[in-house]
């Protein structure tokens, strides 16, 4: 999932609103493309295929956040919530897209609450 969110953070600051080549330092092209492939078959993103036959892995390519990518983007931005939620859908044991939904929005209303 961190990865994900740095797919979908580097997508959204590209200048044009998308970005058909991600580099995220500390991963290989073959993780990217595969998490890219991932992510769209999630709805997180639209995305095109450039995987050839002769590649092991899929080789997807992203295009623009959907509405879904953009509200999983919005509730995980901030570093703080983010690693809250993260540690908090670990700490039981399940790392799942809607485990880290509910853990973002737990951590989310947490700080809203200290705040009001």
């Amino acid at each position: 999932m961190n990865l994900v969110r740095k797919i979908l953070l580097a997508m959204e600051a590209d200048p044009a609103g998308y970005a058909m080549s991600i580099v995220v330092d500390g991963y290989d092209q073959k993780t990217v493309g595969y998490h890219v492939y991932l992510m769209a078959q999630a709805k997180l993103i639209t995305a095109n295929d450039f995987t050839s036959m002769a590649e092991d892995t899929p080789n997807w390519a992203p295009l623009s956040l959907t509405w879904e990518g953009d509200e999983f983007l919005a509730a995980s931005r901030e570093p703080v919530i983010w690693e809250r939620a993260f540690g908090l859908a670990k700490s039981v044991g399940n790392t799942a897209f809607p485990i880290i939904m509910q853990a973002l929005t737990k951590a989310a209303l947490d700080k809203l609450e200290k705040i009001v």
